[in-house]
Formats: structure tokens, C-alpha cells, sequence
């Protein structure tokens, strides 16, 4: 799966709904691990979206051929729409993808846009993983999945078109915020896929910052 320009592709979508102003470049925008010998480099990219919230994006290279995209979407103004975590992943000629929603507006989110995606990307190979506790915490419109390139690809920017739409329609709630923070201290506490990898980069207290700060700001 060819992931040049998909972070340049994601932008202009948002921006077609939002102004979106990037984020100045410090410490946490490059990195590698190991730090002597990198197997692993990670370029990462925060906006401002207006209206909206934080959006940070980060990709990631490896020597053994494994290459990620990954895009947190965190609607932090108190929109009624859902925090949106995308994991775009190619290695060895296997694209998954992950188009996971967790929806802390009580409810009050309108789903037709992303159940219009899901049923476009119905008939696609569901990608099945351990039975993490976060999975249960989904949608029941997210999007799991591995299959060819332009199914994948084609399959994110759908999604984040059915976000931009239903997100500048979307009315506001002030306990949405407080939510989003409460979720967010479970995936701190009860782990997340990028646990692990966060921990061995910063340490442990230094990944919980990085994850309030730059992952899942509100």
C-alpha cells in the first residue's frame, strides 16, 4: 500500500469543512528507536482544527518493511461526533486498515454518513484481532479490514469525507469534552496498541504525557 500523500489527502478533505492550522515543530516531531541503531523512524505532524479539535498524524518507517500511517482525530470543542483513531498499516504485501470510531457524546452522534461507508466497504475481508478491551469500546460502524491498496486507501478518505460532513452539521455539548478526557485516561491506564512502542521511546511517565499532549490533545 502506497501511503505517500495520504496525510496531504486527509488535510484537504478537512479543509474543505474546517480551517486547519499545523502545529510548529519541536521535540516530539521526529523520532527513532532505537535511538542508536534505528530500526524505526516516526515523523509526526499536529493541527489545529478549527471548530473541531486536535488532529495528529504520524508516520512511521522500518527497516524490516513494515510501514504506518497513523491519524488521531480528537473533537475536543465538544462536537457530537466521535473521537476517530485510523491505523493504516503495509507490510509484506498485507494492507490493513483500521478506521476505529469511540463515541463518547452520549449518544447523541448522527451515524448515517458512517454507516453509509460501512456498507459501501461491506463485502471486504474483516481483519480479526485479539480481543483487546478498547475493541469493545467501538462503534459498531468502525472499520476493520485488509484487502488490496485502492479498497484500503479509497476506504479512508471515504471515511474522513463522512467525518468532515457529519462534523461541520454536528451541534455542540459541553460534557463532551469531559468524556473524551475520561476515555482517554482509560486507554493511558489500560493500555493502547501504541502502548509499548510509547513506553520504550519516552519512558513510562514521558508516554502518558506525549499521549495527553500530542496523541489525544483536548
Amino acid at each position: 500500500m502506497n501511503l505517500n500523500g495520504v496525510q496531504e489527502n486527509i488535510m484537504e478533505i478537512l479543509k474543505k469543512k474546517f480551517a486547519v492550522t499545523e502545529v510548529p515543530h519541536d521535540s516530539y516531531s521526529e523520532g527513532k528507536y532505537p535511538k542508536l541503531l534505528p530500526v524505526m523512524r516516526f515523523h509526526i505532524r499536529r493541527y489545529e482544527v478549527k471548530d473541531l479539535g486536535h488532529l495528529f498524524v504520524m508516520h512511521t518507517e522500518s527497516k524490516i518493511g513494515m510501514e504506518l500511517v497513523t491519524v488521531s482525530l480528537v473533537p475536543g470543542s465538544g462536537k457530537n461526533v466521535p473521537y476517530m483513531l485510523v491505523d493504516m498499516m503495509s507490510m509484506k504485501n498485507k494492507d490493513t486498515v483500521m478506521v476505529e470510531y469511540y463515541d463518547c457524546t452520549d449518544g447523541k452522534t448522527q451515524t448515517s454518513a458512517f454507516e453509509a461507508v460501512q456498507e459501501k466497504y461491506r463485502t471486504v475481508s474483516d481483519y480479526h484481532e485479539d480481543g483487546a478491551w478498547y475493541v469493545k469500546e467501538r462503534t459498531p460502524y468502525a472499520l476493520i479490514k485488509r484487502g488490496n491498496e485502492n479498497d484500503m486507501i479509497r476506504m479512508v478518505y471515504d471515511s474522513f469525507e463522512a467525518y468532515a460532513s457529519t462534523a461541520e452539521k454536528a451541534d455542540s455539548d459541553a460534557g463532551n469534552a469531559k468524556r473524551l478526557e475520561t476515555f482517554r485516561e482509560r486507554m493511558i491506564e489500560l493500555g493502547n496498541p501504541a502502548s509499548e512502542i510509547t513506553e520504550k521511546l519516552f519512558g513510562k511517565e514521558g508516554a502518558k504525557e506525549f499521549f495527553r499532549s500530542c496523541v489525544f490533545k483536548i
